[in-house]
């Protein structure tokens, strides 16, 4: 992914359904900033991790989970030989 891009890269990393039932194609992909997820949480209890262990929500049986690229703006400052990507 170029490094200015302003899609959002995502990625599963630990399914809780079987293969045969979660496509490969959803378990890993990019969104456009005019594009959302949205996600039914479908068991008793569980827990949502945001990128790694420090950030995580409770969610319980029939939460809706929405995911897009509207949030604040990272601003990264970066070597003049990375801009040009």
């Amino acid at each position: 992914m170029p490094i200015l891009s302003q899609d959002l890269q995502y990625m599963v990393r630990e399914p809780i359904s079987p293969a045969t039932v979660v496509s490969s194609l959803m378990m890993h992909g990019t969104m456009k900033p005019d594009e959302a997820m949205e996600m039914t949480w479908s068991s008793e209890k569980g827990f949502l991790y945001i990128d790694g262990s420090n950030v995580v929500h409770s969610i319980q049986y029939g939460d809706t989970i929405q995911t897009s690229v509207a949030a604040p703006h990272l601003k990264v400052f970066l070597p003049d030989r990375l801009e040009s990507s």
